[in-house]
C-alpha cells in the first residue's frame, strides 16, 4: 500500500486510488509556486449513470489539481485523473463519485475543514490563510457557510438572559454598536443583532412565542432604557436585574469628576501632584485599602501612608469628603450584596455631595427595584462582560472589521459554541 493510499484511508476518503504507475510524491511547481504532488485515479469498476442508472463506459480521462493540506511547508496536491464515462444508454457523459471535493471545486473537503477548524481560535483570518496557502477571501468563505448551519432556534431561550452592546463595524445602518445575546448559565451567545434600538429589538423577540419567551426568568442588563422597556413589554414574567458593575462604574465615574474638578483649582503645586499622580487611592474601597502601607512620594520627597495620602486629598474640599463618604458606603452594600441596606440607604436623601453623584443617586432609586433583585438573585452581567472582552480580542487580532455580516458569522462560530468537532 502506498503512501498516499494509506492518507485516503485514513481520511477516509473513497473513490480515489493512487496511481500505481507513480505511487510516490515528488516535487514539482504548480501555479508558480514549488509543491509536493500526490498522483491519484479516480476511477469506478462499474459506474452507472447517474440519470437512468445504466451502465456507462470509458470516454477519456480529465486531469486536476487538487489542494490538500500543507505538509513540511510546502503545499500538497492531487495529481488527480479522473475517468470519465459516457452512458449508453442516454450518451451523457458524467464521472464517478467521490467524496474528496466538491462538484467544481479543487479545494478539498479535508483542507475546507481544516480552514473551519482554525477559525475556531483567535487568530486572524489571513494568518490562517497563509498557514493554508490558500487566500483570505477562501478562508472567510468557508467561515460564512459554516455559520449559516448556526440554526436561528425560536423554539426556546435560556432561563437567565444577558443583554449588552459592543462596539462592531462603522458600516452598520444605524450606529455602529451591535448586541450581544448571551445565555446567563452556560455563558454561550445566543446570538447577535445589529441594532440595540427597542423597535428592532421587539421585531427581534416577537419571532419567538409568547410560551417561549415565559421561559426567561431573569434579565440581566445594564442601566439602558429600551432593554428595561423591552423586558417590561416582551417577558412580563422575568425579573429584570441592573447589572450592579455598571452602578458602581458610574459611582467611579462621579468620584473620579469631582476630583478633577476641585483638582484643577487648586493653587498649592504639592497639593495638586498629589491628586494628579495618586487618583486611584480615593476610588479604592476602604475595606480592601492598607492605610499604613507606606509609599515614595517624590514631590514629598518622604515616604507616606496611603491613608496620609488619602487624608490630604479629602481635607481639600467637603464636597470631595462628603462625596467619597457616599461612595464608599455604597460600595460596601455592593461587595456584601446587602439589598436590604441598599433599600434603606438609597431611601435617605444625601446632602453635600457633587452633583454627578446626585445624578446617579437619582438614577439608583428609579431602578431600586432593578438593582434589589440584582442583589438578591446574585445574577450579573459579568459572563456578558467577557464575551464583550473576546469579541473585542478577536477584532483586534483580525485588525478590525468592515463587514458586519463577516464578523457575525466568526463570533458565532469562535464563542457560540453550537459548532463541535470530534477529536
Amino acid at each position: 500500500m502506498s503512501q498516499l493510499d494509506i492518507i485516503l484511508k485514513e481520511l477516509e476518503i473513497k473513490g480515489v486510488i493512487s496511481d500505481p504507475a507513480f505511487p510516490e510524491p515528488f516535487m514539482n511547481e504548480v501555479k508558480g509556486e514549488r509543491c509536493m504532488v500526490f498522483q491519484a485515479l479516480q476511477q469506478m469498476p462499474s459506474c452507472p449513470c447517474p440519470h437512468c442508472q445504466q451502465p456507462g463506459i470509458g470516454y477519456g480521462w480529465r486531469i486536476s489539481y487538487v489542494r490538500m493540506l500543507p505538509a513540511f511547508g510546502y503545499s500538497c496536491y492531487i495529481r488527480l485523473k479522473k475517468q470519465r464515462y459516457r452512458c449508453s444508454s442516454c450518451s451523457r457523459t458524467y464521472f464517478s463519485a467521490s467524496n474528496l471535493t466538491d462538484k467544481g471545486c479543487y479545494l478539498s473537503n479535508v483542507l475546507k475543514l481544516e480552514l473551519v477548524k482554525d477559525s475556531l481560535t483567535k487568530i486572524s483570518v489571513k494568518d490562517i490563510a497563509v498557514r493554508h496557502h490558500v487566500s483570505w477571501p477562501t478562508v472567510q468563505r468557508q467561515i460564512s457557510n459554516w455559520a449559516q448551519l448556526v440554526p436561528h432556534d425560536f423554539s426556546s431561550l435560556p432561563r437567565v438572559m444577558s443583554l449588552d452592546e459592543f462596539r462592531a463595524v462603522s458600516t452598520l445602518k444605524n450606529a455602529p454598536l451591535a448586541l450581544s445575546i448571551v445565555d446567563g448559565h452556560n455563558h454561550q451567545i445566543i446570538d447577535i443583532c445589529p441594532d440595540r434600538k427597542k423597535d428592532f429589538l421587539k421585531k427581534h423577540f416577537g419571532q419567538y412565542s409568547e410560551a417561549v419567551r415565559g421561559q426567561v426568568e431573569y434579565i440581566t442588563t445594564d442601566m439602558y432604557e429600551p432593554y428595561m422597556g423591552l423586558a417590561r413589554d416582551l417577558f412580563p414574567e422575568a425579573m429584570i436585574c441592573v447589572d450592579k458593575f455598571h452602578v458602581v462604574q458610574a459611582l467611579n465615574r462621579a468620584l473620579n469628576s469631582c476630583r478633577v474638578e476641585v483638582m484643577k483649582s487648586l493653587t498649592d503645586p504639592i497639593i495638586y501632584k498629589t491628586f494628579k499622580k495618586f487618583w486611584r487611592i480615593p476610588m479604592i474601597s476602604s475595606q480592601r485599602l492598607d492605610p499604613w502601607k507606606t509609599l515614595w512620594v517624590s514631590h514629598f520627597r518622604t515616604w507616606k501612608t496611603k491613608g496620609y495620602l488619602l487624608d490630604v486629598i479629602l481635607s481639600q474640599n467637603e464636597g470631595l469628603s462628603n462625596t467619597w463618604e457616599f461612595y464608599q458606603r455604597l460600595v460596601s452594600i455592593f461587595e456584601r450584596n446587602d439589598a436590604e441596606a441598599f433599600r434603606a440607604f438609597i431611601g435617605v436623601k444625601p446632602q453635600g455631595i457633587h452633583p454627578l453623584m446626585k445624578k446617579c443617586y437619582r438614577t439608583m432609586r428609579k431602578y431600586t427595584e432593578y438593582i434589589v433583585n440584582a442583589l438578591e438573585s446574585g445574577y450579573s452581567n459579568g459572563a456578558m462582560e467577557a464575551n464583550n472582552n473576546n469579541i473585542k480580542v478577536l477584532k483586534r487580532i483580525a485588525y478590525g472589521y468592515r463587514n458586519y455580516d463577516n464578523f457575525r458569522a466568526r463570533i458565532l462560530l469562535v464563542y457560540g459554541g453550537k459548532i463541535k468537532f470530534a477529536a
